[in-house]
């Protein structure tokens, strides 16, 4: 009876500790995931909307925000039409948000170059992040990279162009 419970003692000492890391690196890895979603989501409604998208990130509150652009009204409609068509278009348009998980915090944010190769840009306390699809789904391509409180990291990637999205993890 001694040796099975030293027998368990041993193996949970084992199997306690590892679960905890993979529980901290998936629920990471989720967050990390959510935001490429996101920007992926951005991507898509630009393309089939045919009109722009913006993803926004901010410090202060650590959240970002898909937005995208409803597009112009066509002035050469008679009024009459229009009326029928303002519902559509309002609808093109449309805000999505989210907010990091507690303990994970984005590092660094750049915009343009190669993937976001360009000078990383530290971000201040009050600072916003853009990076802008047209509506073809082309960029000017981004870089992310987060962090969290237990030591994982991920660098997000989008390409510019084709609008690729790349995770490394770190």
């Amino acid at each position: 009876m001694v040796v099975i419970i030293i027998l368990m003692a041993v193996l949970a000492s084992i199997i306690v500790p590892s679960y905890t890391r993979f529980w901290h690196r998936t629920r990471f890895m989720g967050a990390v995931n959510d935001v490429a979603d996101l920007i992926a989501d951005a991507r898509e409604r630009a393309i089939s909307k045919d009109t722009p998208s913006t993803i926004t990130y901010f410090s202060s509150t650590q959240t970002f925000k898909l937005e995208v652009t409803p597009p112009t009204q066509n002035t050469d409609i008679p009024k009459a039409m229009q009326n029928g068509q303002q519902s559509d278009m309002q609808s093109t348009g449309g805000i999505r948000g989210y907010q990091l998980r507690e303990g994970t915090l984005v590092q660094e944010f750049s915009v343009g170059g190669k993937g976001g190769q360009g000078a990383p840009s530290p971000l201040s306390a009050n600072q916003a992040q853009v990076l802008r699809f047209r509506e073809d789904g082309t960029n000017e391509g981004g870089r992310i990279t987060m962090v969290n409180e237990n030591g994982y990291g991920a660098m997000i990637r989008v390409m510019p162009s084709t609008g690729q999205i790349i995770i490394d993890e770190m």
